[in-house]
């Protein structure tokens, strides 16, 4: 089976949310939280200056994930532009037994890609993206496939990439 990849503004945007690990964001919030309430009590307390301090890290921690989903989107997109001078890069991954082979139809390249490297699958409104351990992503367009075509991709998910979580977002 052979499905279509796409990278660009619209599908970036939609993912951007599952760019970062689920650890990742919660650890940010957990901390956020935690430093949060550091800083009431401090205030409680009556310590004004380092209440202040703990205060501005907890809104650091926090706003530093919706900064870092939009940097990482403006950066994908630099680096498209610098490598294929356009803002849209279309390919196809292939699954066979054993992996699957991501074609780019601007360089003409493959790359294999075995099945247990992909950590996370994250199912969109419009797209299905593949997350592998060193946080690249394949992001397919689920209105190129059709409705087999989805169900075979899902049994695949669930019979090749057993490791892999899966998270159907938004």
């Amino acid at each position: 089976m052979k499905l279509h990849t796409i990278i660009d503004i619209n599908s970036l945007r939609e993912v951007k949310k599952h760019i970062l690990s689920r650890k990742l964001k919660t650890t940010c919030i957990v901390s956020a939280i935690v430093f949060f309430i550091l800083a009431i009590i401090l205030f409680a307390v009556k310590v004004y200056f380092q209440a202040a301090i703990i205060l501005v890290i907890a809104f650091v921690l926090f706003f530093e994930i919706i900064f870092f989903e939009n940097l990482l989107v403006k950066k994908n997109l630099k680096n498209i532009r610098e490598l294929y001078g356009t803002e849209k890069v279309d390919g196809t991954v292939e699954f066979l037994d054993d992996k699957m082979i991501v074609a780019n139809s601007a360089t003409n390249g493959t790359l294999p890609i075995n099945y247990q490297i992909i950590s996370r699958v994250v199912e969109t409104s419009n797209y299905f993206t593949m997350f592998t351990k060193q946080n690249s992503m394949i992001i397919m367009d689920k209105s190129s496939m059709s409705t087999d075509e989805t169900a075979d991709f899902l049994n695949i998910v669930n019979t090749k990439m057993m490791k892999a979580k899966y998270v159907k977002g938004k």
